[in-house]
């Protein structure tokens, strides 16, 4: 295995690791987002297939100079939908190699080795054999393969420049001297950093891509302002719940169900004083037997009220009868008449207005309805008002950012910068290298999630083309 590195693991497991294979695996890269995600003088990208072992092999080798030569200037970025990354225990008594495969997306492009190092570790890779591989996959290449429309050139070098546009160069890499390529890379990169105008160009489009941003965020803000303001109820809404809450209060106060009354006080009438809820509940709870008593005499004269017949018939009548002597004769002074039914009416009429005046007594202590309704109804107005003064300052930064982004997207329109297609083309043309101009397949799809979205792009060229 070669270019292997060893790492003693705890419980004395050797691990060895492709430190090459390990070092590619930080440019590989899963969608266009991650090679467009920030405004670069150019972008290089390599696409190839698992099965293109000569491309593969050369990028393992020189994956360290290429990303020195490119640094922080140029996006140097691979593709490849499978990347065999050899790893293994040595001295390892796994019966046959284990050949794990996991999804890119598992491994830290910021420190790939110590991510597989801790997948062997916990066991998630398996039973590594002495020489082992892992196969790292990703669908990216397939995505970027169609966007761009290459997918019958693979393997291929696309050479995209600062602002790009809807063509591309691409290189076939099929054949070609890949020693030759990189040498021309260096120097190619090299002319583009050395460009005067470079810097000026950089700063603008990276104002313009952070203004990008903003208006993103700004654009949710308003979305999530806007949605806020339709959920919230108007002021007239509040009043008839607090109208509702405080009925629903009064009616399980004068069926003597003080905890449900109290409930009701604390979560849906929060404008009481708490000190006034407690009081209530006090008086509430000492008032509760007559309340209970009045309720449930009521219940039971309206069940024979409404239920039986007049006169009543026995059994129905004794029962009637003991319930007028414990209950209601103490509270009249006439005389009762079993077989009258408006007396019945009238009784159940007076233990109403009994019950009324007991519930009255204890809501004394609370603010009226009027006064709750009105205090509802001025704290929903400032909270709509609120709520559409945010919406309204969003709005305004929003539209300050898109003004800016506006003059931005002319200032960049008119602003030179170098190509780093046309340097790369030209020396690779004198040298013989087969370089093509391509239109991009789905210009949209090829720069999805990019720092300048792909209608800031088309905005630029119709700029810098006076349109």
């Amino acid at each position: 295995m070669a270019a292997l590195a060893e790492v003693r693991m705890g419980f004395r497991i050797q691990l060895d690791v492709d430190h090459k294979a390990v070092e590619l695996v930080r440019h590989l890269k899963r969608s266009p987002a991650e090679v467009f995600g920030r405004p670069y003088a150019g972008y290089l990208i390599i696409m190839a297939t698992e099965f293109d072992h000569e491309v593969i092999e050369w990028l393992k080798e020189n994956v360290i100079a290429l990303d020195s030569v490119t640094g922080g200037d140029v996006a140097f970025a691979v593709f490849t939908r499978k990347f065999r990354v050899p790893v293994g225990v040595r001295g390892s008594c796994a019966p046959q190699a284990c050949l794990p495969e996991l999804p890119l997306r598992e491994i830290s492009d910021e420190c790939p080795w110590w991510t597989i190092e801790r997948l062997v570790r916990s066991g998630k890779l398996g039973w590594l054999a002495d020489k082992d591989e892992l196969t790292l996959v990703t669908y990216g290449t397939d995505e970027m393969a169609r966007a761009f429309g290459v997918v019958a050139d693979l393997p291929c070098l696309l050479i995209i420049d600062a602002l790009p546009q809807e063509q591309f160069d691409i290189m076939p890499l099929q054949g070609v001297d890949l020693d030759t390529l990189f040498r021309l890379i260096r120097y190619s990169v090299g002319q583009l950093i050395r460009t005067p105008s470079l810097p000026a160009f950089r700063s603008l489009a990276e104002e313009l891509a952070f203004t990008e941003e903003q208006i993103r965020t700004a654009g949710t803000d308003v979305a999530r302002s806007s949605a806020a303001l339709d959920r919230t109820p108007p002021p007239q809404a509040v009043a008839e719940l607090v109208q509702a809450a405080y009925e629903r209060a009064r009616v399980a106060l004068s069926a003597g169900a003080t905890r449900q009354f109290v409930n009701i006080l604390r979560e849906s009438l929060k404008a009481i004083p708490s000190d006034a809820t407690m009081s209530a509940h006090a008086l509430a709870t000492e008032k509760r037997p007559e309340l209970l008593r009045t309720d449930q005499t009521i219940r039971t004269l309206t069940h024979y009220l409404r239920e039986c017949s007049w006169p009543l018939a026995e059994p129905h009548r004794s029962a009637y009868a003991r319930v007028l002597n414990r209950h209601v004769v103490l509270h009249r002074e006439s005389v009762l008449n079993l077989d009258d039914s408006v007396q019945c009416a009238e009784m159940i009429a007076a233990l109403r207005a009994q019950n009324a005046a007991i519930v009255d007594s204890i809501l004394q202590g609370l603010p009226t309805l009027n006064v709750l309704v009105t205090q509802a109804v001025s704290d929903q107005e400032r909270v709509v008002e609120s709520a559409m003064r945010r919406l309204e300052e969003t709005k305004k930064g929003l539209d300050v950012l898109r003004a800016r982004q506006k003059r931005l997207i002319r200032e960049l329109g008119v602003t030179e910068y170098p190509s780093l297609s046309a340097i790369l083309g030209k020396v690779a043309r004198q040298e013989r290298l087969a370089v093509a101009k391509r239109k991009v397949g789905s210009f949209a799809g090829a720069f999805a999630g990019a720092a300048l979205s792909p209608s800031t792009l088309l905005e630029v060229a119709r700029a810098a083309a006076g349109q």
